[in-house]
C-alpha cells in the first residue's frame, strides 16, 4: 500500500515512468496466480490508489508507454467490481490509439464477445 500512495503522490517524468514501469513488473508475477487475494481489502485499496494516477498520465502522450500497460495492468488485477467499472474505459482507450487499421467488424465482434464474457461475470456473481 505504501508504494501506491508514493505512486500516486510522485511528480516528474522521470519517477512517475519510473514508478508505472516498476509496478507493472512487480504486479505481473502475482496476477499469474492470484485469485480471492485481489478482493482482499487492503489490495482493493492500492488499486483503487494506482488506477486514477495512471489513468490521469495515460491522457499525455509522454506517459502513454507506460501508463497504459500499468492501466490495464491494474484493471485486469482489480476486485471483480472495480473491473466490471472500469474494463470498457480501458479497452476503448487502447482501440483509440491503435495506429494499424483493423478489418471491418473486428472491433464489433471483439467488443461483443469482451460484453458476454462481462455477462457470464455479472450472472455467476
Amino acid at each position: 500500500m505504501d508504494f501506491a500512495q508514493a505512486f500516486a503522490s510522485a511528480h516528474g517524468q522521470r519517477l512517475k515512468t519510473a514508478f508505472a514501469e516498476t509496478l507493472v513488473h512487480l504486479m505481473h508475477p502475482v496476477g499469474k496466480t492470484a485469485k480471492d487475494e485481489l478482493n482482499h481489502p487492503v489490495w482493493a485499496k492500492a488499486i483503487e490508489t494506482i488506477y486514477p494516477k495512471a489513468k490521469d498520465m495515460m491522457s499525455k502522450p509522454r506517459y502513454w508507454s507506460a501508463a497504459y500497460p500499468l492501466v490495464v495492468t491494474t484493471v485486469c488485477m482489480s476486485p471483480s467490481n472495480f473491473f466490471l467499472r472500469n474494463w470498457l474505459n480501458v479497452y476503448d482507450a487502447g482501440i483509440s490509439r491503435m495506429k494499424v487499421s483493423l478489418p471491418s467488424g473486428f472491433v464489433t465482434s471483439f467488443s461483443h464477445s469482451l460484453s458476454r464474457r462481462k455477462g457470464d461475470q455479472e450472472s455467476s456473481s
